[in-house]
């Protein structure tokens, strides 16, 4: 870094030329709000209308492929620029300097303008204006925007009477209004608005390019009249409106399995499965468009979204052919749907470095090393309802190795082994929800079941746990929603060693206490990444409410004679939790340029016991540190609040009912396609939020001290792009530590002293981004 730094920017610009530096807008009337919003739009995105622009600056590292190339870049001997291969490769990454060009400043010009005119600013003017500093140049544009075009009348005319009687029926849907700025995307917008309504009403054969506008501005004082005109097919003939005349779906299987059958009918559709073992009804409800209805786009689009939902399928085609007996208004819709394989079967072996999960010390590292595999089955279509089924086994086992070095062998130690098995299967349909089946906003309804067991065996303890989970999940647009009308965790365990003398024994007896939990709730995944054209994208995760315990309760409640303690309840013999839970996790990503982004994110959640419980499950509570989280910290050494631990021995205590977490991160390209850097800044915490057996009081939430337990770190990153994955390395190091005294708090300001790096930094390995 200290080379590139050493190396000046203008280190390659000829002599008498000049490095660009700087582009700048301009406006001189800035009292027109409308032409501000517009302006904003080159602002917001000057690579689009300004060509010439200067190398680019990355946060902190200012214009860093700029430096790149001129520190691979020989002034003296330029020879040795393509004959050193250091240097061609540093040349290849780097961005040679931009020069100051006259010719590509009148081209920015002409591209602002032409954008200008398109919003209707016809009598508009840019010019630009350079300044000179030694071998740098910064060039502003300046924009005069004067009196726009604006809309006087709008006139819709079609050569076909029916179709002209019916589309000035929608005029009151018009993009175009009079008085409003004329704007040559809403014109476009207009052109589309048109093609969708006739689309949508039968105008099977109707496309854009049968519109043409026409823009009136001859002695209009600044007025312009747009006249809207359709024309007829190109050899004259009139458009007909089609009806669906026949149905048929076309079921193409792997070579195996296909043989051609006779056709089956299901709901006026004709089925050729051709060996498929589907019922019909599956594809028959995901077909909006029906027989002898008028063709309409939208029916065809969403039936290729709900057919696109269904695991069975990996390619689907629908076409429209004209009708045998009444090619003239008749259309036959042909369906194509290929076939996925019905089974798969995958085997996932791993190697194991990790730290065994001990509750007390040992005194032979904590390295723990084993292997484990993961055996998974698929199968689709199990019951011919186009479900998929997926039954896996993941299998772990590891041992601590340490030396005798008196016998100088290698021997192991503190054996575990874990078992997980697993059955979940996911049905395309639903026994409740069968009316939001019929919405077309709704791409789908899926019933999920699943259910697992896991056995973990530790030289410390041993845990049983039963999970069972049947769930609603609807899939919209942008969102899917998850119904939880059950989920159930059972739980027993048994602890293998003593807890005598231990400050933490109360805590340790809780998490390994057997327990019940009982949940029903609904949460969602909201994401617009695919469907913006915006920069910036988001997506959210919610979990919207969760509740726990009530229905087995209310059931004790009714049926107990004798009415006991609220704590006393039990099911099975075993305490069961009631609570309330609630989680928001918002992400927003935006593009600055071609090679650098922004990652934004805020997390917040709070979960309550109430009832039978004065405590929340384990299981339900929140931590905080850790790669994906706050990078200063490892996971669960942080919190609650300004909770100082008698003794960092054990870790898994520092959860809490609310936490409040928020990231940021600056991501920039280093080398395209393969290396990318990242400074972050993470803050946040976790608080108890009931005082239940006096509690310590640092670990609470109060409001008018919150901001003093706020933990806060920044740190770098590096992250390798294998194409199939990414690798992320990530050091942290931390700026607020509210375990500290308040004086001590704002460790920042002991950045330059002996050790600070170490002491209070941390490196995280990650796969992907952290969020």
């Amino acid at each position: 870094m200290v080379l590139l730094y050493g190396c000046k920017s203008t280190k390659l610009v000829p002599k008498n030329k000049h490095l660009l530096i700087k582009n700048k807008i301009v406006v001189k009337d800035t009292s027109n709000n409308v032409f501000n919003k517009i302006i904003s739009n080159i602002n917001n995105d000057q690579a689009a209308y300004i060509r010439h622009k200067p190398n680019r600056k990355i946060l902190f590292l200012g214009r860093f492929y700029l430096k790149l190339y001129n520190f691979g870049s020989s002034k003296k001997k330029p020879q040795k620029n393509e004959t050193k291969k250091w240097r061609k490769y540093l040349r290849k990454i780097g961005e040679a300097p931009v020069i100051l060009d006259t010719f590509e400043i009148q081209k920015s010009e002409n591209n602002i303008k032409k954008y200008l005119y398109n919003k209707g600013y016809y009598n508009c003017t840019v010019e630009s204006e350079i300044k000179y500093k030694r071998k740098k140049a910064k060039v502003t544009y300046i924009i005069q925007p004067n009196v726009p075009f604006t809309i006087n009348k709008v006139t819709i005319n079609a050569d076909d009477y029916e179709i002209d009687k019916f589309i000035n029926q929608f005029n009151n849907s018009s993009l175009l209004k009079p008085n409003d700025n004329l704007d040559i995307d809403n014109v476009n917008r207009e052109r589309n608005r048109i093609t969708s309504i006739l689309r949508n009403n039968g105008y099977y054969d109707f496309g854009k390019e049968f519109i043409d506008f026409e823009l009136d501005t001859i002695n209009k004082n600044n007025k312009v009249d747009i006249n809207i005109s359709i024309s007829n097919m190109a050899n004259g003939n009139r458009f007909i409106v089609k009806t669906i005349r026949n149905i048929v779906v076309y079921f193409e299987n792997d070579e195996q399995t296909h043989y051609t059958t006779k056709p089956e009918y299901y709901k006026n559709i004709e089925f050729r499965f051709n060996g498929y073992p589907l019922k019909p009804y599956v594809v028959a409800k995901s077909i909006t468009f029906n027989k002898f209805h008028l063709f309409k786009q939208k029916e065809v689009e969403n039936t290729y979204s709900k057919l696109s939902e269904l695991p069975i399928f990996k390619f689907i085609e629908i076409k429209f052919i004209p009708n045998f007996t009444d090619s003239i208004n008749g259309l036959d819709a042909i369906i194509t749907l290929k076939t996925n394989l019905r089974q798969s079967f995958t085997i996932e072996p791993q190697g194991i470095i990790s730290q065994l999960n001990r509750i007390q010390n040992t005194q032979v590292g904590t390295n723990s090393y084993g292997i484990a595999n993961s055996l998974i089955w698929t199968h689709r279509n199990l019951f011919k309802n186009a479900e998929l089924l997926e039954i896996s086994s993941n299998t772990r086992m590891e041992t601590q190795l340490f030396r005798d070095p008196s016998l100088n062998q290698l021997f192991y130690t503190n054996f575990a082994v874990q078992q997980g098995l697993s059955a979940g299967i996911s049905i395309p349909k639903s026994a409740l929800l069968k009316d939001l089946e019929q919405n077309p906003h709704v791409k789908s309804i899926k019933t999920n079941i699943n259910i697992s067991y896991l056995y973990e065996y530790n030289p410390d303890y041993v845990r049983k746990i039963l999970p069972l989970t049947f769930q609603y999940q609807i899939q919209t647009k942008l969102t899917s929603w998850f119904l939880n009308i059950a989920e159930v965790s059972f739980s027993r365990n048994n602890l293998n060693i003593s807890l005598n003398n231990r400050t933490d024994s109360a805590f340790i007896t809780r998490i390994f206490q057997n327990n019940l939990i009982t949940a029903s709730g609904l949460s969602f995944i909201y994401s617009n990444k695919n469907a913006t054209l915006s920069k910036s994208s988001f997506f959210i995760r919610g979990n919207l409410i969760e509740l726990g315990g009530n229905i087995h309760r209310l059931l004790r409640r009714t049926l107990d004679n004798v009415k006991l303690a609220d704590t006393s309840y039990q099911l099975f013999e075993v305490n069961y939790f009631q609570y309330a839970k609630s989680e928001i996790d918002a992400r927003c990503s935006t593009i600055l340029n071609d090679r650098s982004s922004t990652a934004l994110r805020l997390n917040i959640g709070l979960t309550y016991p109430y009832g039978n419980q004065k405590e929340v499950a384990f299981d339900k509570l929140f931590f905080i540190g850790g790669a994906n989280s706050l990078r200063g910290w490892r996971p669960r050494t942080i919190g609650p609040g300004s909770y100082i631990p008698a003794s960092n021995n054990f870790r898994i205590d520092r959860a809490g009912d609310l936490i409040i977490q928020a990231n940021a991160e600056y991501r920039f390209q280093m080398i395209a396609k393969k290396l990318e850097g990242a400074f972050f800044l993470d803050a946040g915490n976790v608080w108890i939020m009931r005082d239940v057996n006096n509690v310590d009081e640092s670990k609470l939430f109060k409001l008018n001290k919150a901001y003093q337990d706020i933990a806060a770190n920044a740190g770098l990153g590096l992250r390798i792009d294998f194409q199939f994955f990414l690798f992320r390395l990530d050091y942290g190091f931390q700026i607020h530590n509210p375990e500290l005294e308040d004086s001590k708090k704002l460790i920042i300001k002991d950045f330059a002293r002996n050790q600070y790096f170490t002491k209070y930094g941390m490196i995280n390995f990650g796969i992907g981004y952290p969020f």
